[in-house]
């Protein structure tokens, strides 16, 4: 949670939606995408770009944390710049 918004992963349309507390409105942050445009949620033959299922969002540090469950990644989006990356995992 960030200044009265709640991040929420929106598994199955692909996307990280912002719940503005204060303003009472849903917007997305972060969605599915094809090129030419946005994908509708009916369109199964979308490819997807950005996220792939996310299932869970954390904050921390300007920076949302995303576990995109059918990738198997963790992303990270920078609230700053507006970048999409993948964190790197070292074992």
């Amino acid at each position: 949670m960030k200044d009265n918004q709640i991040f929420v992963a929106d598994t199955y349309n692909s996307a990280v939606r912002i719940i503005n507390l204060e303003e009472k409105e849903v917007s997305t942050l972060i969605r599915k995408e094809r090129p030419g445009g946005t994908c509708g949620f009916d369109e199964p033959k979308c490819d997807p770009l950005g996220l792939y299922e996310p299932s869970d969002v954390e904050f921390y540090e300007d920076r949302l944390y995303i576990c995109d469950a059918n990738d198997p990644l963790i992303r990270v989006f920078d609230l700053k710049t507006d970048k999409l990356n993948t964190l790197e995992i070292r074992i």
